[in-house]
């Protein structure tokens, strides 16, 4: 008997009354894949396929650009959607003890937020569960998150599929700058069109791998803004469905603590 799996339904299930029938929850619910920069701690299932600064779509661990060395290799992009968010951070060193996320939230008035603006308390919290490892002290971590949902532009193998790009801790002053480019634009926000680039960074506390996004460089063929009025209404059709489940709250990003890089690498693989 062929182990070959049947693709098409039968023709009884073609009536399209039958497509509404428990799938209107999963429409309300969206959880979009995430770019994450693989960084040389990044864990033997990334580095095996990837090299650090290679920007890949996760969880599907799809390739968007390599980094390269003698210069920049810039990916181009639509966003369609922006939000911030606050999230309490497990330690990292009790990664498989405790869920990473400790608690999220999506009010500017919530403690989290608070806590996560406050220079001085953001770290200040000692883990309930476990104060200490090893003479170590283990801390809580609030972070906020500066969450762009976007599209990819040019060839590639996940058009128009919703990815976040998140900056937080080391990477949230870049994440500030975006906010601030797509502001100088003073058009719709799914209207324009960027180019983000992976750079090496250094500080007195290590070096990671961050993303810068910029105008389209005029070389790369890319226009600053969408100019096909049908692609325009596509994409402000994806920024209301998207707005709509934020509002909602039924967009939920599976960030990777490993992902909050200031520059102190972590010893756990991530």
């Amino acid at each position: 008997m062929s182990q070959d799996m049947i693709v098409a339904p039968p023709s009884f299930m073609m009536n399209p009354e039958y497509a509404k029938e428990g799938t209107d929850l999963l429409n309300q619910y969206i959880k979009p894949a995430r770019l994450k920069i693989v960084q040389a701690t990044s864990s033997k299932q990334f580095l095996d396929l990837f090299g650090a600064g290679d920007s890949v779509a996760v969880p599907m661990n799809q390739l968007i650009a390599k980094f390269a060395k003698d210069g920049p290799a810039a990916f181009h992009f639509i966003p369609l959607l922006f939000y911030p968010e606050w999230i309490c951070w497990n330690p990292l060193e009790l990664r498989g003890m405790l869920n990473p996320i400790r608690e999220r939230s999506l009010d500017p008035q919530s403690k989290i937020a608070a806590m996560a603006r406050n220079f001085d308390r953001r770290n200040s919290e000692v883990c309930p569960e476990m104060p200490k490892k090893d003479n170590k002290d283990l801390f809580l971590r609030y972070n906020e998150h500066l969450n762009f949902v976007v599209v990819l532009l040019g060839k590639n193998e996940l058009p128009d599929i919703p990815i976040v790009i998140s900056f937080s801790s080391g990477e949230h002053k870049s994440g500030s700058n975006f906010a601030a480019l797509i502001r100088t634009r003073q058009n719709a926000i799914y209207g324009n069109q960027f180019a983000g680039v992976v750079r090496h960074r250094t500080n007195a506390k290590g070096n990671w791998y961050g993303i810068d996004v910029e105008n389209p460089k005029t070389e790369s063929g890319v226009l600053p803004f969408v100019m096909d009025e049908a692609v325009f209404t596509k994409y402000r059709e994806m920024h209301l469905k998207l707005r709509k489940a934020y509002e909602d709250q039924a967009i939920i990003v599976d960030h990777d603590d490993g992902d909050n890089f200031d520059g102190g690498a972590p010893d756990i693989k991530c």
